[in-house]
């Protein structure tokens, strides 16, 4: 079971780079989905499966900026979630992600990101006991690459519900967890850490709020937190986000966005 851990942040030295705030707003929660923690998971051999329509609209006017439907697989051993999002018309495919990683563990098995209009791409494989990250900025650039060495408090932002859920005794406790993130476009890892900060009541259903934010006071003067409302009952479904969202503008600049989280109507 992965240990809370505490990191240096006051008087820490961290270089900030472009391609490290680049990476950082392009964090992502929209496709970050409801996984059930590794204790609710099905027994080997079984399988389930959910779809979830996500709204993203603009947190000052309320406009819808885009949707995304998502299917989340478990078996048992891994989770597997697939997001394909559309402009406000639906219509139109505009970015697309894939993952799956382990239902006990959270380790990340696979990943692969791409949006439609820029031509970014990013992809995570696991290689023995290394991760090879690339990054592919635009159509027509040379990708970059980076080994990293895997290790126990390192996922990718696809498990982090999942992670929310594992802690939550600890979380709801008032306690800390902080852990590395995979930011492919950075090629590298970013600390960050997870905290209650409060419940409140959404469409009518108790609900806890979960702050991440990085662990780095440096760089949590550059990066604004990122708020998770779940459900206070188990199983903790994750009801909504604010923050940076993971699908940018079409001239490729973040989006700050509000997040609803539902069960799409029926065909």
């Amino acid at each position: 079971m992965m240990q809370t851990r505490t990191r240096p942040e006051d008087g820490a030295a961290t270089r900030i780079t472009p391609l490290l705030l680049t990476g950082l707003m392009l964090l992502a929660v929209l496709p970050w989905s409801s996984p059930v923690a590794a204790a609710e998971a099905p027994a080997p051999g079984d399988s389930t499966s959910e779809t979830l329509l996500l709204k993203a609209r603009d947190p000052k006017s309320g406009n819808l900026l885009y949707t995304g439907l998502q299917t989340i697989t478990r078996d048992g051993t891994q989770v597997v979630e697939k997001v394909v999002y559309h402009a406000p018309d639906g219509s139109t495919l505009i970015h697309e992600r894939e993952g799956a990683y382990n239902a006990a563990t959270l380790a990340v098995i696979r990943y692969q990101e791409q949006d439609l209009r820029l031509g970014q791409r990013e992809e995570v494989r696991v290689q023995g006991n290394n991760l090879l990250v690339t990054f592919v900025k635009q159509n027509g650039e040379r990708p970059k690459t980076a080994t990293l060495a895997r290790s126990a408090e390192q996922f990718m932002s696809l498990a982090i519900p999942a992670l929310i859920r594992k802690q939550w005794d600890r979380l709801a406790a008032g306690g800390t967890v902080g852990f590395d993130l995979i930011v492919p476009s950075r090629t590298g890892t970013v600390g960050f850490k997870l905290s209650r900060i409060g419940e409140q009541t959404l469409n009518g259903q108790a609900a806890t709020v979960i702050r991440m934010e990085p662990s780095s006071w440096l760089i949590r003067k550059l990066v604004d937190p990122m708020d998770f409302v779940l459900g206070r009952d188990a199983p903790h479904a994750l009801l909504a986000f604010h923050g940076r969202g993971v699908v940018p503008t079409a001239s490729g600049d973040p989006l700050v966005v509000n997040v609803s989280y539902e069960t799409p109507p029926a065909p």
